[in-house]
């Protein structure tokens, strides 16, 4: 498999402490034809896409998902799911959107608007995981390691973790 391929080239006997040291990493596995993009994701790049989608689809499937083993959505039909359980069978379809929903309009809405960001500030560990980390700190080597793990949000040390959605209506 190419993922696997992609893997081996990565040192996994590099000396790494902190998530930027395997940033770097995966930069330098691999030189030609070229390095690898690495991005950084944070807590501000995650948003609620299950509230945001929710009320345009259905609570429930309308077939059975278990033993599906292709399924196809067209652009032409998007309303429509099609499926079959098995690699040569006919395919049966169904349809996953809410009832009095359009495709089109969910498409526009889903355009138009973006879902809210779901954490204001990075997600606070707990207590006993923050002990733990704060133990194995102590084989770490680079002074910007101990800082980053001194620095880690714990145990409601970063209040209104979680994006409250009432509050910012009324705010505005």
């Amino acid at each position: 498999m190419e993922y696997d391929r992609d893997l081996g080239l990565v040192n996994r006997k590099a000396d790494v402490e902190v998530p930027k040291d395997w940033m770097e990493v995966f930069r330098s596995a691999r030189k030609n034809p070229s390095p690898y993009n690495v991005i950084e994701i944070t807590q501000r790049d995650i948003f609620g896409y299950t509230k945001f989608l929710k009320p345009m689809f259905r609570a429930t499937c309308t077939f059975p998902t278990r033993p599906i083993r292709e399924l196809v959505v067209r652009k032409e039909k998007p309303l429509l799911v099609e499926f079959r359980n098995n690699w040569s069978g006919e395919f049966s379809s169904g349809v996953v959107v809410a009832r009095g929903a359009k495709a089109k309009d969910a498409a526009a809405a889903v355009r138009a608007n973006r879902p809210e960001q779901l954490y204001l500030h990075p997600i606070p560990l707990s207590k006993p995981k923050f002990k733990d980390l704060q133990v194995l700190k102590n084989f770490c080597t680079k002074e910007s390691s101990l800082l980053f793990f001194n620095n880690l949000p714990h145990d409601g040390d970063t209040p209104d973790q979680f994006h409250d959605y009432e509050s910012d209506s009324d705010s505005e």
